[in-house]
């Protein structure tokens, strides 16, 4: 006869990037056991990385608890820049200050 108390749930995230460890830190909030499995030795590569976020994905780090935190480090994004594989420009525009004015 199988036991009547309640099984542990532990969940498995595959991926380090910015959905594993959002899912990482909810889970956390939750008190719900996980393990993170990441292929690469470090998360940010040597080479650089950067992650802009619109609106819904500012929410979010406000939702979870992590936007002033987010707030003291990030660098303001004032132009966005399109351009070609030869480097040529595609366009140029202002959104991402249009956006923080609002």
């Amino acid at each position: 006869m199988g036991s009547t108390a309640p099984r542990q749930f532990r969940a498995i995230i595959v991926g380090g990037g910015p959905v594993g460890l959002c899912l990482a830190h909810a889970l956390s909030h939750a008190h719900i056991d996980y393990v993170l499995l990441e292929r690469r030795e470090n998360i940010g590569e040597e080479t650089g990385f950067g992650i802009a976020l619109w609106p819904h994905g500012v929410r979010i780090l406000d939702q979870l608890g992590l936007l002033e935190e987010g707030r003291e480090i990030y660098l303001p994004m004032k132009d966005k820049y399109n351009l070609w594989p030869d480097g040529s420009e595609i366009g140029h525009n202002n959104l991402y200050e249009t956006i923080e004015e609002k």
